[in-house]
């Protein structure tokens, strides 16, 4: 009598035992596979998911159940025992604690008011946001803003102490400056310089690219830069002040 056997496909054919496929570091609930060769392994209940992003370059790897979402990537994603995750950041990118702080105004730069003008014609009040970003190009959203800072020469060198993040669980690699313009009755944020975190102060007289802030302080902040929008929900922007 023939046993353990298929007979589906019109033969008899044995059927395959199971067998060690790899032993795990330590006892887990939740496994992942990861690529085409590695797993994840949890010792509770987690749901994961790959990046939704096709091909994605850092082949990214998100999870909830322990505490925080977090997520990894292919360069920390496996540890020396060939499972993972080895080591991940928080998911998402914080706003900063405090704002930016304007140290220096050099009145000695800037474009003299011309021939007949008055001074203070072109006075500005002006005010400086900060974000962060990541090593993948994900931008948070804005801080409070700094002080308003009076500009009486537009070219002038204003110094900015930047704020860096008190505790860097979710891989934050760089900070960008923005800084508001406000010409007849438009109010904008222009990108003033993106520098990596650890860099405390930046210098600048001009700004690089357009940013507008849409109904200032209400509901949506949305910041054009060379890398496309950034909508900010909620985002506590106030109504820019008017150029004197």
């Amino acid at each position: 009598m023939a046993q353990d056997c298929r007979f589906s496909r019109g033969i008899v054919a044995p059927i395959n035992a199971s067998r060690p496929a790899f032993t795990l570091p330590s006892p887990a609930r939740t496994l992942f596979k990861y690529g085409p060769q590695h797993w994840f392994a949890w010792p509770g209940t987690v749901s994961a998911i790959a990046s939704p992003i096709a091909q994605d370059p850092w082949q990214r790897v998100y999870w909830t159940g322990e505490g925080k979402p977090r997520l990894t990537a292919q360069d920390m994603a496996i540890g020396t025992d060939g499972f993972g995750p080895a080591a991940g950041y928080d998911l998402g990118i914080p706003r900063p604690d405090t704002p930016p702080v304007v140290t220096h105004v050099d009145g000695s730069t800037g474009e003299p008011p011309p021939d007949g003008e008055a001074p203070a014609f072109d006075d500005e009040d002006r005010l400086y946001i900060q974000t962060y970003v990541s090593r993948f190009g994900e931008e948070g959203a804005p801080g409070s803003p700094s002080q308003p800072v009076l500009i009486e020469r537009p070219g002038a060198t204003v110094t900015v102490r930047l704020m860096q993040p008190s505790t860097n669980t979710h891989n934050i690699t760089h900070t960008r400056l923005y800084r508001s313009v406000t010409v007849s009755g438009e109010a904008d944020y222009l990108l003033v310089a993106e520098v990596p975190i650890s860099q405390p102060n930046i210098g600048m007289r001009r700004a690089m690219s357009t940013a507008r802030c849409w109904k200032p302080g209400i509901m949506t902040c949305r910041i054009r830069t060379c890398r496309g929008f950034a909508r900010w929900p909620t985002a506590s922007v106030p109504a820019l002040p008017a150029t004197r």
